[in-house]
Protein backbone atom coordinates (compact mmCIF):
# COMPACT_ATOMS: atom_id res chain seq x y z
CA UNK A 1 0.00 0.00 0.00
CA UNK A 2 2.71 2.86 0.62
CA UNK A 3 4.35 1.73 -2.57
CA UNK A 4 1.33 2.86 -4.22
CA UNK A 5 1.06 5.80 -2.40
CA UNK A 6 4.47 6.72 -3.45
CA UNK A 7 4.05 6.34 -6.94
CA UNK A 8 1.22 8.43 -7.08
CA UNK A 9 3.20 10.84 -4.76
CA UNK A 10 5.59 11.09 -7.33
CA UNK A 11 3.77 11.30 -10.25
CA UNK A 12 1.47 13.96 -9.31
CA UNK A 13 5.15 15.57 -8.14
CA UNK A 14 6.34 15.23 -11.75
CA UNK A 15 3.77 16.42 -13.82
CA UNK A 16 3.87 19.72 -12.98
CA UNK A 17 7.53 19.86 -14.28
CA UNK A 18 6.68 18.20 -16.98
CA UNK A 19 4.31 20.30 -17.96
CA UNK A 20 6.25 23.41 -17.67
CA UNK A 21 9.12 22.20 -19.44
CA UNK A 22 7.15 22.26 -22.43
CA UNK A 23 6.68 26.76 -21.45
CA UNK A 24 10.30 27.22 -20.39
CA UNK A 25 11.78 29.90 -22.31
CA UNK A 26 15.79 31.36 -22.05
CA UNK A 27 16.92 34.08 -21.95
CA UNK A 28 19.49 34.73 -24.86
CA UNK A 29 22.28 37.08 -24.73
CA UNK A 30 24.42 37.13 -28.02
CA UNK A 31 28.09 37.09 -27.78
CA UNK A 32 28.48 40.72 -28.45
CA UNK A 33 26.48 41.68 -25.63
CA UNK A 34 24.44 44.10 -27.18
CA UNK A 35 20.83 43.09 -26.21
CA UNK A 36 18.93 40.59 -24.68
CA UNK A 37 15.30 38.50 -25.25
CA UNK A 38 13.35 35.53 -23.51
CA UNK A 39 12.77 32.82 -26.47
CA UNK A 40 11.10 29.86 -26.63
CA UNK A 41 14.39 27.46 -27.63
CA UNK A 42 18.10 28.11 -28.91
CA UNK A 43 18.49 31.20 -31.26
CA UNK A 44 20.31 30.55 -34.74
CA UNK A 45 22.74 33.15 -35.49
CA UNK A 46 24.26 34.76 -39.30
CA UNK A 47 26.14 37.80 -40.20
CA UNK A 48 26.31 39.28 -43.67
CA UNK A 49 27.78 42.48 -45.07
CA UNK A 50 25.33 44.68 -47.38
CA UNK A 51 26.15 48.02 -49.19
CA UNK A 52 23.34 50.28 -48.27
CA UNK A 53 22.80 54.10 -48.32
CA UNK A 54 24.77 54.81 -45.81
CA UNK A 55 27.64 52.54 -47.12
CA UNK A 56 28.93 49.25 -45.84
CA UNK A 57 26.78 47.83 -42.95
CA UNK A 58 26.82 44.86 -40.83
CA UNK A 59 23.31 42.95 -40.30
CA UNK A 60 23.40 40.19 -37.40
CA UNK A 61 20.06 37.56 -37.60
CA UNK A 62 18.86 35.71 -34.55
CA UNK A 63 16.22 33.11 -35.35
CA UNK A 64 13.95 30.73 -33.52
CA UNK A 65 11.86 28.65 -35.68
CA UNK A 66 8.99 27.46 -34.04
CA UNK A 67 8.82 23.77 -32.44
CA UNK A 68 6.41 21.06 -33.31
CA UNK A 69 3.68 22.40 -31.31
CA UNK A 70 4.13 25.40 -32.91
CA UNK A 71 5.92 25.42 -35.89
CA UNK A 72 4.47 28.36 -38.21
CA UNK A 73 6.18 31.31 -35.49
CA UNK A 74 9.07 32.77 -37.00
CA UNK A 75 11.38 34.69 -33.77
CA UNK A 76 13.21 36.99 -35.77
CA UNK A 77 16.14 39.47 -34.72
CA UNK A 78 17.77 41.67 -37.16
CA UNK A 79 21.07 44.37 -35.81
CA UNK A 80 22.04 46.59 -38.44
CA UNK A 81 25.59 48.11 -37.69
CA UNK A 82 25.71 51.22 -39.64
CA UNK A 83 29.32 52.74 -39.85
CA UNK A 84 30.06 55.34 -37.41
CA UNK A 85 28.71 58.57 -37.45
CA UNK A 86 25.85 57.39 -39.84
CA UNK A 87 22.93 57.33 -37.10
CA UNK A 88 21.80 59.46 -34.89
CA UNK A 89 18.93 58.74 -32.47
CA UNK A 90 18.63 62.10 -31.25
CA UNK A 91 17.50 63.39 -34.32
CA UNK A 92 13.68 62.42 -34.60
CA UNK A 93 13.38 63.60 -37.98
CA UNK A 94 16.04 60.79 -38.89
CA UNK A 95 14.81 57.94 -36.73
CA UNK A 96 11.07 58.66 -37.77
CA UNK A 97 12.24 58.21 -41.78
CA UNK A 98 14.50 55.18 -41.32
CA UNK A 99 11.12 53.57 -38.82
CA UNK A 100 8.93 54.61 -41.18
CA UNK A 101 11.07 53.32 -44.36
CA UNK A 102 11.74 50.15 -43.07
CA UNK A 103 8.15 49.45 -42.11
CA UNK A 104 7.63 50.40 -45.97
CA UNK A 105 9.30 48.31 -47.27
CA UNK A 106 8.15 45.47 -44.70
CA UNK A 107 4.90 46.37 -46.16
CA UNK A 108 5.64 46.06 -49.76
CA UNK A 109 8.24 43.01 -49.43
CA UNK A 110 5.35 40.80 -48.10
CA UNK A 111 2.66 42.14 -50.41
CA UNK A 112 0.90 43.36 -46.89
CA UNK A 113 -1.75 45.73 -45.36
CA UNK A 114 -0.45 47.95 -42.26
CA UNK A 115 -3.12 47.09 -39.58
CA UNK A 116 -1.51 49.66 -36.96
CA UNK A 117 2.12 51.58 -36.34
CA UNK A 118 2.90 53.30 -33.23
CA UNK A 119 5.31 55.17 -31.22
CA UNK A 120 6.93 53.82 -28.09
CA UNK A 121 9.58 55.05 -25.82
CA UNK A 122 11.60 52.61 -23.60
CA UNK A 123 14.98 52.97 -22.10
CA UNK A 124 15.11 56.81 -22.90
CA UNK A 125 15.29 55.10 -26.65
CA UNK A 126 12.64 55.84 -29.33
CA UNK A 127 11.35 52.72 -31.09
CA UNK A 128 8.14 51.76 -33.27
CA UNK A 129 5.84 48.95 -32.75
CA UNK A 130 3.69 47.67 -36.08
CA UNK A 131 1.24 45.06 -37.24
CA UNK A 132 1.65 43.80 -40.78
CA UNK A 133 -1.45 41.32 -42.42
CA UNK A 134 -0.12 39.52 -45.62
CA UNK A 135 -0.91 36.50 -47.20
CA UNK A 136 -4.58 37.33 -48.40
CA UNK A 137 -4.89 37.86 -44.95
CA UNK A 138 -3.92 34.61 -43.96
CA UNK A 139 -0.66 35.80 -41.97
CA UNK A 140 0.85 38.14 -39.65
CA UNK A 141 3.91 40.11 -38.67
CA UNK A 142 4.34 41.81 -35.78
CA UNK A 143 7.12 43.65 -34.80
CA UNK A 144 9.64 46.51 -33.11
CA UNK A 145 12.26 48.69 -33.74
CA UNK A 146 15.02 50.35 -32.15
CA UNK A 147 18.27 52.72 -33.39
CA UNK A 148 20.59 52.79 -30.26
CA UNK A 149 23.95 54.31 -31.07
CA UNK A 150 24.85 52.88 -34.50
CA UNK A 151 22.89 49.91 -34.22
CA UNK A 152 19.04 49.73 -35.81
CA UNK A 153 17.41 46.47 -34.38
CA UNK A 154 14.25 44.82 -35.53
CA UNK A 155 12.22 42.57 -33.61
CA UNK A 156 9.50 40.62 -35.75
CA UNK A 157 7.65 37.35 -34.99
CA UNK A 158 5.88 35.78 -38.08
CA UNK A 159 3.03 33.71 -37.39
CA UNK A 160 -0.44 32.83 -39.22
CA UNK A 161 -3.47 35.10 -38.27
CA UNK A 162 -4.51 32.34 -36.41
CA UNK A 163 -1.72 32.17 -33.58
CA UNK A 164 -1.31 35.97 -34.05
CA UNK A 165 -2.42 36.69 -30.83
CA UNK A 166 -0.14 33.93 -28.77
CA UNK A 167 1.11 34.89 -25.54
CA UNK A 168 4.26 34.22 -26.59
CA UNK A 169 4.53 36.48 -29.41
CA UNK A 170 4.09 39.52 -27.13
CA UNK A 171 6.45 38.14 -24.30
CA UNK A 172 8.87 37.57 -26.97
CA UNK A 173 8.59 41.04 -28.58
CA UNK A 174 8.58 42.98 -24.90
CA UNK A 175 11.25 40.93 -23.70
CA UNK A 176 13.91 42.62 -25.96
CA UNK A 177 16.35 44.61 -24.32
CA UNK A 178 19.30 46.60 -25.56
CA UNK A 179 22.52 45.95 -22.96
CA UNK A 180 24.74 48.20 -24.85
CA UNK A 181 24.28 49.69 -28.56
Amino acid sequence: MNTVIMRIYFVCLFIPSILNAQNIWKRYIPEDGSFEVLAPGNMDTGQKHILSDFGKTSVKTYLYKGDNDVPDIIYLINCFNYPEGTLNSDSLALTDSIFYESIAEIKKSLGGDLVYMADQSEYNLLSKIYKINYNTGKSTLKGKMYISGQCFFSVQVFSSFEKSQYEEIDRFIKSFKILRP
